[in-house]
């Protein structure tokens, strides 16, 4: 970092001219290339570029561009925004023409390197110093310093207090810049050279004079250049000036220091912490025997998270569970900004009257550029406990088992806050059995005996509300009840978030909540509306991204990038594939580092992950910054092609091969794990992953791989006929149908359409059915695909079958069965030999009938193909039921039920308790028949079976008949006739869909109105 000291910022070279840019912001705004000052224009266009550069590499919304520009904006805001955003281009272009000003959007980004902002050069060069202070490189420390320092040339935006935005940006620049003259001056005392800087160290507390660092800095070094009487002089001044202006006494530690010099005693003047002078919480040689109270107090706008306070609580209050044995040791873990420092301190304070000996506590800002070493830590710590700085240990071992020895017969309460991700904190900290620990980091930490985990979740919606109420101001927030909640939801109900809107609101009386919905609810420029003053959810996200590994990284940023819903393991290997990363790695980190969280996944052993909402935003922006279009293609490509094959595999587990469908000639790309429950239940993981399969359909369509996405499209039909995803059927084929149309795919074409058709006799409109079916069939005749052209006519004997024509339906499905046959595909053969069972059956053909329906069984459970093996026991229970042989059909069924429920195929359930029913109905177990036929009636209806519905309706009707009740049997048999008359169909007719129902008993009558007759 101390290069920025003696390399010219001017010597930049970059071809096109954008990297000669340099701007100024420490001092009035300014604008070079190279040493040349160019002309910024009016204020205006002075105040967009700064708020540009406020956010330098970040989205900055349209919206923060007009704040920043106005106070009360004018109606032509936008307008003169992007006249000024024109301008700027202008003066900013390179010599090719382009420039460093990205549109994205109706909102922008200015693309800066570090050495071309003169802040951001100001705050390496502070970050450097502390880190050379930190390894005893004095010299180096105040020299990168002194080379910040210089860098002012006034004011921070000097001219530009007009602006509420920029105003306080410019505060927190001032206090960067106080603070690194404060650290700086501190250094040169610590290097021996208080003489030296005695008189800077005057004129710094007399331009500051309320502020004690200066003051005390002044103190020591007096005191060290033999002054003591103008030492004690500065600190009463301080003091008379401090309780007449503010009413206060000076801080501990200039009271401490006060004390000190009177007693002559400094040992306590060891090194300093990097943040500021000595720990202020530090306990003086003078404070020995005084018990250390280091907690901050608790913050008053605390709300929710009862049960978890309750339980932590619980955990930590010494009890005989650990008096005798391991001190518990609590660790809050989430992620950033979720509330972990604010419980931690609740806590802390509700239980700290059970540890009388004292409570210690420590930030170690563990996600900053420099977290505060473990060696650090417990020298504060040991001097709180009133250790003489000459006696503690230079090694951490030392300073551990010292810290351990005085712990051992105490209790007390240690809290720390924010633990760096690379500290062991067993190693750390083990006080004696009568202590507790509390400490919160973000990432999850090894399990370890006597570590307790508890995970801080986002608040809930109606304490979020609450949250934002006390910040915003309750009865505000009461009014616009409905915007709060949006509010909270955009805001992933996060605290930091609702913190920042919150006070963004309380600044800004003549805001409604509708407003800031508004502008939360432009995705991209989000995170740009959630910072307000030193608080920001960017900043609090890309520290946890900083810590991330460069794979964890690249997988994070592709995920985003590439929007898919949800993922796994299999979807992370598919984005790293062609990177020979194993892909469980990264996403581990992600998930340990609370930056992706686990969807619920019913029990299976794969979980799925997603992204918080504004952890998306972010990853998007950065992926925006650092991946080429071209990576993003090719991730998204591998992961569409990597869920095709999976999505194959799934339908071969579940029809036992490549049967029943065409598939496209897109490519595959296999993950190298499969998921262990897409060969056990592939049904049941084809559910889980719908939304995605969509996802991958859908993007197909987009980018023109039309082979993939009408093959995938076609493959999660077996999903969709199963479960009644008859929405997500039509959805994906017209996707599908549209690409494969435009790219002139016939093939492709007809293979959905085909599809479509079966999908319109699922929702019983046989019209539409037919005209698709026929437009499938003339174009596979055309191209002489016999296959599908085979599949096809199975659906069309169907419908000649619901139009009561048997002859013309028998006559087709032996012609499909033929293509089938000649195609190999077996599932299918099975399939159409149990539907010409029905027309067998419909002739009074019993002994045909079970003879197709058993080669369908043989056929189905060669091939393991269990969907059509389930259709086949049902069909063959009810010719069984048919004959009267009641216990023969309760066998098939109860065989078929065990095959549906496995695979959670429920429209399969509800038919075969439609079977179990009737059966019970013919044995007169009218108990029984009622609730078999009553629950089969609520599944038929949640999964729109409309045919099936009316069945049931049917058989329920003859039970109340049966029990003599005969006004409720009229009412059910009145629902079924008036449900059958609705979708066209006949009770006589096979009503129920394609693939699997069962027809109505031959015992009962061909149509409801006969029974209620």
């Amino acid at each position: 970092m101390a290069r920025y000291a003696s390399a010219p910022l001017t010597r930049l070279e970059d071809p096109d001219g954008t990297s000669l840019l340099r701007y100024q912001v420490l001092g009035p705004v300014r604008l070079f290339r190279g040493d040349v000052p160019l002309s910024i224009g009016g204020p205006r266009q002075q105040r967009v570029l700064a708020a540009l550069l406020m956010e330098a590499n970040h989205v900055v919304p349209l919206s923060r561009l007009i704040d920043t520009a106005w106070q009360d904006s004018p109606s032509t805001a936008r307008s003169q925004i992007q006249t000024s955003i024109s301008r700027l281009r202008r003066v900013l272009s390179g010599a090719d023409g382009h420039g460093p000003i990205a549109t994205q959007g109706s909102d922008y980004l200015l693309r800066v390197q570090p050495e071309q902002l003169d802040s951001k050069v100001f705050q390496d060069l502070v970050a450097s110093a502390h880190a050379s202070e930190a390894k005893g490189f004095h010299d180096r420390a105040v020299a990168d310093l002194r080379a910040a320092l210089a860098l002012w040339r006034g004011p921070a935006l000097a001219g530009m207090q007009d602006s509420g935005i920029l105003e306080s940006w410019a505060g927190s620049l001032e206090e960067a810049r106080l603070a690194a003259r404060e650290a700086c001056l501190r250094f040169e005392v610590r290097r021996g050279r208080h003489a030296e800087i005695v008189s800077e160290l005057m004129e710094a507390a007399e331009s500051h004079p309320l502020r004690e660092g200066f003051q005390g800095l002044l103190m020591q070094a007096l005191y060290l250049s033999q002054r003591q009487a103008e030492a004690l002089a500065v600190y009463r001044q301080t003091r008379q000036r401090l309780i007449e202006q503010l009413g206060v006494e000076p801080g501990s530690r200039l009271r401490r220091l006060e004390a000190e010099i009177l007693a002559g005693d400094t040992t306590s003047w060891g090194p300093a912490d990097r943040a500021g002078g000595v720990q202020r919480d530090i306990r003086s040689a003078s404070d020995r025997g005084t018990v250390p109270q280091l907690l901050p107090n608790r913050l008053p706008d605390f709300v929710g998270r009862t049960r978890q306070l309750q339980r932590i609580v619980h955990q930590l209050v010494p009890s005989e569970g650990h008096e005798n044995g391991s001190p518990p040791m609590v660790v809050l873990h989430g992620r950033g900004g979720v509330g972990k420092s604010a419980l931690a301190l609740h806590v802390a304070h509700a239980v700290r009257e059970h540890f009388p000996d004292g409570q210690l506590y420590a930030d170690m800002q563990g996600m900053s550029l420099q977290p505060m070493a473990p060696a650090r830590l417990l020298w504060n710590f040991l001097r709180a406990l009133s250790v003489e700085a000459g006696d503690i240990p230079e090694d951490l071992d030392g300073r551990v088992r010292l810290f351990q020895s005085l712990l051992e017969h105490r209790r007390m309460l240690v809290v720390i806050d924010d633990l760096p991700p690379d500290v062991e904190p067993l190693g750390l900290l083990t006080p004696g059995p009568g202590s507790a620990v509390i400490l919160n980091c973000r990432s999850r930490l090894p399990a370890a005996p006597g570590m307790v985990m508890e995970e801080v979740k986002a608040l809930d919606s109606e304490e979020a509300v609450e949250f934002l109420g006390r910040i915003a101001g309750a009865s505000r927030v009461a009014a616009e009840w409905q915007a709060a909640h949006v509010i909270a939801q955009l805001c992933d109900r996060l605290p930091l978030a609702l913190r920042i809107v919150g006070s963004r609101l309380a600044t800004r009386p003549d805001w409604r909540l509708e407003e800031m919905v508004r502008r939360l609810g432009n995705e991209p420029s989000r995170l740009g509306e959630l910072i307000h003053g030193g608080l920001a959810v960017r900043t609090s996200l890309a520290m946890a991204y900083r810590c991330l590994t460069p794979e964890a990284q690249r997988l994070m940023r592709r995920l985003a990038a590439l929007e898919i819903p949800t993922f796994g393991s299999w979807a992370a290997d598919g984005v790293l594939r062609r990177s020979g990363i194993d892909a469980d790695v990264p996403l581990g980190e992600l998930r340990d580092a609370h930056l992706i969280e686990a969807v619920d996944t019913d029990g299976t052993e794969e979980p799925q992950f997603r992204f918080h909402d504004l952890v998306r935003v972010f990853a998007r922006e950065v992926s925006q910054i650092e991946e080429s279009e071209e990576e993003i293609a090719r991730s998204k490509r591998d992961l569409i092609e990597t869920y095709l094959a999976l999505a194959r595999k799934a339908h071969r587990a579940e029809y036992g091969g490549d049967y029943t469908l065409l598939h496209g000639q897109g490519g595959q790309r296999e993950p190298r794990i499969l998921p262990a429950s897409l060969l056990r239940a592939p049904l049941q993981w084809m559910d889980k992953e719908r939304t995605n399969l969509m996802w991958a359909s859908r993007e197909a369509a987009l980018a023109g791989a039309d082979e993939v996405s009408w093959d995938l499209a076609v493959v999660m039909v077996t999903l969709f006929e199963t479960l009644g995803y008859y929405d997500e059927w039509h959805i994906t084929h017209t996707e599908a149908l549209s690409a494969v149309r435009k790219a002139g795919n016939r093939r492709g074409e007809a293979a959905l359409l085909s599809s479509l058709g079966a999908l319109h006799i699922f929702r019983h409109d046989l019209a539409g059915a037919e005209a698709l079916l026929r437009q499938a069939l003339a174009v596979f005749e055309e191209l002489g695909e016999e296959h599908g052209r085979a599949l096809a006519l199975r659906n069309m004997a169907y419908l000649q079958r619901l139009a009561g024509d048997m002859e013309m339906a028998r006559g087709t499905y032996r012609e499909a069965l033929a293509g089938c046959r000649a195609a190999g595909d077996l599932a299918a053969e099975a399939h159409i030999l149990i539907n010409m069972a029905q027309l067998d059956r419909a002739d009074g053909q019993q002994l045909q009938a079970a003879t197709k329906l058993d080669q369908a069984l043989k056929i189905s459970l060669s091939i393991k193909a269990q969907r059509v093996a389930a259709q086949g026991l049902f069909r063959r229970g009810e010719v069984f039921l048919q004959n009267g042989e009641f216990e023969q059909a309760d066998r098939l069924f109860a065989r078929a039920m065990e095959i549906v429920r496995d695979r959670g195929d429920f429209v399969g359930e509800a038919h075969v308790l439609y079977g179990l029913g009737v059966s019970a109905l013919r044995q007169a177990r009218l108990e029984e028949a009622a609730v078999l036929l009553g629950t089969g009636l609520v599944m038929a209806e949640s999964a729109g079976t409309k045919a099936l519905s009316g069945q049931m309706l049917t058989a329920l009707g003859e039970v109340h008949a049966a029990r003599g009740e005969h006004e409720s049997a009229a009412l059910r048999l009145r629902e079924a006739a008036a449900l059958f008359d609705r979708i066209g169909v006949d009770v006589d007719s096979d009503v129920h869909s394609g693939d699997r129902a069962g027809p109505s008993s031959p015992a009962m009558p061909s149509h409801p109105r006969e029974l209620t007759r």
